[in-house]
């Protein structure tokens, strides 16, 4: 629905009740990620000296064969019934043999595992042309769909992870997950506030600010958990990932930060420079103290 087109009719109802639920989803996914890291953490307590890198080897099959076991077709979009059919033929393939999974950059698997993270996947968060309110249920699916494929290359029990580059790739997706979501966000607070402009006297827009105002703080709260999940695993837990993949999630991490951070409160941001700061002074990789420099004097500019 567009809401700035005044030919057609506005619905502020159905604005107001998209935009809390989506948040609850969103919500769902920073709870989500979180938890993720924090278990992370609980699974590995003792195993932080050093670990042995030992990326696995690749057992991984062809799409053709993927597609046979029962898993969607590469060459076609993608929904919820898909997905669910991905993990669920994942998981039996791992149970018999985990190193048959797709794998980045394989070159059996590598164009399947491509399209699992694809960022066509993305599409409908910011497409202004599809009803608002048949995106939260989407939302919610693909949120479900990341969690599952985390945990099918998450190795909790061992000191470094083996499908390191896979594992990056879904944080690296996720974060990308977050951008569009802060872009469509930011699309609805705005065509929001010209509803209240325009339909001052509708009785659903008697309350409108304090409604806004509560989904854009569960929105941007999410964030900061999210990015400071991001970057609690690069400081912290780095040696149980490949060089690289740390290298890459900085990155990744700088670039969401330097989108959202403005939205932060005054101690939210005190928090992430905290972090910043550790790192760009005691990270023993040169690449990424050069990552939080940068990030923090971004988050330092006056806005």
């Amino acid at each position: 629905m567009n809401f700035i087109d005044k030919s057609i009719s506005v619905e502020p109802d159905s604005l107001v009740q998209w935009k809390v639920s989506e948040e609850d989803n969103l919500q769902a996914w920073y709870q989500m990620k979180t938890t993720r890291y924090l278990l992370f953490i609980f699974l590995t307590t003792g195993c932080l000296n050093s670990p042995k890198p030992a990326i696995y080897k690749d057992e991984s099959y062809t799409p053709a064969t993927y597609m046979e076991k029962g898993c969607p077709p590469i060459d076609k979009a993608w929904n919820k019934d898909d997905f669910k059919a991905l993990t669920l033929t994942l998981q039996q393939i791992r149970s018999e043999n985990k190193y048959a999974l797709p794998r980045k950059e394989s070159p059996a698997s590598g164009a399947y595992f491509s399209k699992m993270l694809d960022e066509s996947h993305l599409a409908f968060i910011t497409d202004s042309t599809i009803n608002d309110l048949s995106k939260p249920q989407p939302l919610l699916d693909l949120i479900d769909y990341c969690s599952a494929l985390y945990y099918l290359y998450l190795e909790g029990d061992q000191p470094f992870q083996g499908f390191s580059h896979e594992i990056t790739a879904i944080d690296i997706f996720l974060n990308r997950m977050s951008r569009a979501s802060l872009q469509d966000a930011k699309r609805v607070r705005r065509q929001t506030e010209m509803l209240q402009e325009d339909y001052k006297d509708h009785p659903s827009l008697k309350e409108p600010n304090e409604q806004m105002a509560r989904g854009w703080q569960n929105m941007t709260d999410g964030l900061f958990r999210s990015l400071s999940s991001d970057l609690g695993k690069i400081g912290e837990v780095y040696l149980h990932y490949e060089k690289e993949d740390m290298i890459l999630l900085a990155k990744e991490s700088a670039d969401l930060l330097a989108l959202s951070g403005k939205y932060f409160s005054a101690e939210q941001k005190s928090a992430i420079l905290g972090q910043l700061e550790r790192m760009e002074k005691d990270h023993p990789y040169i690449e990424i103290r050069k990552i939080m420099k940068t990030a923090a004097m971004n988050l330092h500019k006056p806005e």
